[in-house]
C-alpha cells in the first residue's frame, strides 16, 4: 500500500507542477496584457484632465476678457450719457442765445420805429432840426452799440456750434466703440460657450475612463492576488518535493535487511509436536 501511495505521489507531483506552472504562465500573460490597458487607460485619463485644465484656464482668461469688455462698455455707455447730457445744455444755450440775437433785432427795430424814425426822416429830407441831430448821433451809438452786442452773440453761437460738433464727433466715437465692445463680447460669449460645452464633454469622457480604468485597476489587483496565491502553492510544491527528497535515502536504509548471523542444528531429528501432546522427556 505504501508503494502504491508513493508510485502516485510520483505521478501526480508532476503533472500538479505542471498544472501550477501553467496557470501562473497563463495569469502573467494576463496581467501583462492588464498592465498595457491599465497605462493606456492612465494615459487617457491624464490626457483628457490636462484638455480639462486647458479648456478651464482658456475659459478663464475668456471670462476675463468679457469682463473687460463689460467695463469699457458701462464706461462708454457713462461717457456717453455724460456727454448727451452736455450737448443737450449745449443746445439749450444755443436756443437761448438765438433768441437773444432776435430779441435784440426787434428791441432794436422797435426803438428805431419809436424814437428815430421822425429824425431819420428829417434827415432824408435834409431838414435836420437840432432834436433830429441829437436824435441822429444817438441812433448811430446805439445801433453800434446794438451791432457789438449781436455780433458777440453770434460769435457765442458760432463757439457753441463748434463746440456741438466736437461732442457730436465724440458721441459718434463713443457710439463706434460700444458698438465695437458688444460685437466682441459676442464673439467671446460664443467662445466661452464653446469651452464649456468642451469641458462638459471631457468631463464625460473622463468619467467613462475612469469607470473603465477602475474596472481594469480591479481586475489588474485580482490577478496580482491570484498570481501571488499560485507562487505560494508553487513554493510549498518545491519545499514539498525538497521535503521528499531528503526523506526517501532515510527510510530506504530503515526497511533495508541488515546481517544475521544464523547457525544449523546438528542434533538428531526431532518431531514437531502435535496439537494436544505433551512434553515426558526432553530429547537429547
Amino acid at each position: 500500500m505504501r508503494t502504491i501511495t508513493l508510485l502516485l505521489l510520483l505521478v501526480i507531483s508532476p503533472l500538479f507542477s505542471s498544472a501550477i506552472d501553467k496557470k501562473i504562465e497563463s495569469k502573467n500573460r494576463q496581467l501583462k496584457s492588464k498592465n498595457i490597458e491599465y497605462n493606456k487607460m492612465d494615459k487617457r485619463l491624464s490626457k483628457v484632465a490636462k484638455k480639462i485644465i486647458d479648456a478651464k484656464a482658456e475659459r478663464s482668461k475668456l471670462n476675463k476678457k468679457l469682463s473687460s469688455l463689460e467695463e469699457n462698455i458701462k464706461r462708454n455707455q457713462n461717457k456717453f450719457e455724460k456727454l448727451s447730457s452736455q450737448k443737450k445744455a449745449l443746445d439749450v444755450e444755443l436756443s437761448k442765445l438765438s433768441r437773444d440775437i432776435e430779441e435784440k433785432k426787434d428791441k432794436f427795430i422797435s426803438l428805431v420805429a419809436e424814437k428815430f424814425s421822425m429824425s431819420l426822416v428829417l434827415e432824408e429830407l435834409d431838414k435836420p432840426t437840432s432834436e433830429s441831430i441829437i436824435m441822429q448821433e444817438a441812433y448811430g451809438v446805439y445801433a453800434k452799440a446794438n451791432d457789438k452786442e449781436i455780433k458777440k452773440l453770434k460769435e457765442d453761437i458760432e463757439a457753441l456750434k463748434l463746440k456741438e460738433r466736437d461732442y457730436l464727433d465724440e458721441e459718434a466715437e463713443i457710439k463706434s466703440a460700444i458698438s465695437s465692445y458688444r460685437k466682441e463680447r459676442v464673439e467671446y460669449k460664443e467662445k466661452r460657450a464653446k469651452k464649456t460645452k468642451l469641458i462638459k464633454e471631457l468631463a464625460r469622457d473622463k468619467a467613462i475612463y475612469k469607470k473603465r480604468f477602475d474596472r481594469i485597476r480591479e481586475s489588474k489587483r485580482s490577478l496580482q492576488k491570484k498570481l501571488a496565491k499560485l507562487k505560494i502553492v508553487k513554493q510549498e510544491e518545491q519545499e514539498y518535493k525538497k521535503e521528499r527528497s531528503r526523506a526517501e535515502p532515510s527510510r530506504s536504509s530503515t526497511h533495508s535487511p541488515k546481517g544475521v548471523e544464523t547457525a544449523s542444528y546438528e542434533g538428531g531429528k526431532t518431531i514437531s509436536p502435535m496439537s494436544g501432546s505433551r512434553l515426558i522427556k526432553k530429547f537429547g
